[in-house]
């Protein structure tokens, strides 16, 4: 019997699916929206609930002490995201604001001011992190700002750059963030 059905109702989803595409399509992005929301929100009462409750007896906080912490005079003006600290992972060359595993943490980059930044590394030898790339990656990975000294003039080219990769979850807690989501969906409307 599966094998005589199996067709029909494939038939029937794939028609089903054509007949609805326009309202499937505002649904997903009025979810995908949602979703956005909720990850935005989870990161602003996370990360405040994570740095209120921060326990220097863990094996995290241990990995942060055994950093050799150094602070570098720049030339070139540095902005200030609101993420804080910048990680560069082993095998990575990407900065990130917060690591998924603190055991690849290669360098932690924390701009101060705008010509002194306090890094962290593992190694006396490695090498620092250009200003440049430095900015975007203050800019990418702040949520909603970032301070410049020197003002749009100068650094006003990163503002649309601003919270496009500002994440601070790992990957299983955004996909938490996700099922709660998507848990509702497909529900029938239990209004009037």
């Amino acid at each position: 019997m599966e094998q005589q059905v199996l067709p029909v109702i494939r038939a029937l989803a794939l028609r089903y699916l054509e007949t609805n595409k326009r309202s499937i399509e505002r649904q997903m992005s009025d979810t995908l929206m949602m979703l956005k929301g909720a990850v935005t929100q989870a990161s602003i009462t996370g990360q405040n609930r994570a740095l209120l409750r921060f326990d220097w007896d863990t094996p995290r906080a241990k990995l942060w002490e055994e950093l050799r912490g150094r602070t570098e005079a720049r030339e070139q003006p540095l902005i200030l995201g609101d993420s804080g600290c910048l990680f560069r992972l082993r095998g990575d060359p990407e900065l990130r604001p917060y690591p998924e595993d603190p055991k690849d943490v290669v360098t932690v980059c924390l701009p101060l001011s705008k010509h002194l930044l306090l890094m962290g590394s593992g190694s006396e030898s490695e090498t620092a992190v250009d200003s440049a790339r430095l900015n975007v990656a203050s800019a990418q990975c702040s949520r909603s700002f970032y301070v410049s000294a020197l003002g749009p003039e100068v650094h006003g080219m990163h503002q649309s750059q601003i919270g496009s990769r500002a994440i601070f979850f790992f990957r299983e807690q955004i996909a938490e963030i996700a099922r709660k989501c998507f848990a509702d969906l497909g529900k029938p409307d239990r209004g009037g």
